[in-house]
């Protein structure tokens, strides 16, 4: 009787129960990680930011590292429970999940998935920051056969916009 009482009294760990909520940046793009890698993908990258650009064909991406940004912009976290509705939209290229921000204190404020069958075709992620001293807006889009694309600006109170974009197409 002793195992059935510890299992009955066992909580699902919070974090568990958070990822069920919302599509997972975290699980998909450490597993986008883990497959680039293991089919040796190499990346061309291509920096523009305060009016310079700067171009490199990376060998061996940490893949970790560059997809991080998109991991960060995960929506399962404790604090933005409730904090976003669902929109779910079918199209001929297939069904897109719509996350919308309902409280204008979280980051992340909208970010789609387009999905079709089983597969991500696309995700977009539109976030901004903003507090008294500091602006920082950011528009991330990920295509899981091509490459990604960041766009954003901050500002700093008196100081100048800044702003960057980075394009990065995947080399098989």
């Amino acid at each position: 009787m002793l195992p059935f009482f510890l299992l009955s009294c066992t909580k699902p760990s919070s974090e568990k129960a958070m990822q069920d909520n919302f599509f997972s940046f975290i699980k998909y793009f450490n597993n986008q990680a883990k497959e680039l890698a293991d089919h040796q993908t190499k990346m061309k990258k291509k920096i523009q930011k305060s009016g310079k650009t700067e171009e490199q064909l990376l060998q061996q991406p940490d893949w970790e590292r560059e997809l991080k940004i998109f991991m960060d912009a995960d929506l399962n976290k404790k604090a933005w429970a409730g904090l976003y509705r669902i929109d779910t939209m079918e199209t001929d290229s297939g069904i897109t999940a719509v996350y919308l921000a309902t409280d204008s204190a979280v980051q992340i404020k909208r970010a789609a998935v387009l999905s079709s069958g089983n597969q991500v075709q696309s995700i977009e992620i539109n976030g901004r920051f903003t507090n008294f001293y500091y602006e920082s807006a950011w528009n991330l889009y990920y295509r899981p056969d091509s490459g990604y694309h960041i766009t954003g600006d901050q500002a700093i109170l008196f100081g100048k916009r800044n702003s960057y974009e980075i394009d990065v197409q995947f080399v098989h």
